[in-house]
């Protein structure tokens, strides 16, 4: 049976991955005319410059990424949040994994950059930021 949803109320989601941080090559403002309900962040949301053991270059990208007003205006138009999972950038720099320690804090600094409540589960994981969500009130059927 072919997936099928209810034409009479559809359901957006956009998603994106592998931003930098700069005015005048984001997509972001094209987004929002397509009135998504939800975004999602499929890894390298920031790139951290002079990255080092260190979770405070990591925070700041993830600070100015919601300070940055086109992401800003994205995000005050989601009906259902922003959702996602990190990719090595997300962590702290390129090919970053478990060698670069603090992965609490990274998790964590990750997860408040999505907007996950203080008791999310996923801050209980020793391993990522996977996780599932139904949106939407639609239905799916396949």
């Amino acid at each position: 049976m072919a997936a099928s949803v209810s034409a009479a109320d559809p359901y957006t989601i956009a998603f994106g991955s592998c931003h930098r941080l700069s005015a005048s090559r984001t997509l972001l403002p094209l987004i929002p005319p397509f009135s998504p309900s939800a975004f999602l962040w499929l890894g390298d949301a920031v790139y951290v410059k002079n990255s080092s053991s260190s979770v405070t270059p990591l925070r700041s990208a993830f600070d100015d990424m919601k300070a940055f007003q086109p992401y800003a205006d994205l995000v005050s138009s989601l009906e259902d949040g922003v959702h996602g999972t990190y990719d090595d950038h997300d962590y702290g720099q390129n090919d970053a994994g478990k060698h670069l320690g603090l992965s609490g804090e990274r998790r964590d600094s990750y997860l408040d950059f999505l907007g996950a409540a203080e008791d999310d589960d996923r801050r209980e994981r020793d391993r990522g930021v996977y996780g599932s969500s139904v949106l939407g009130e639609g239905r799916v059927d396949g």
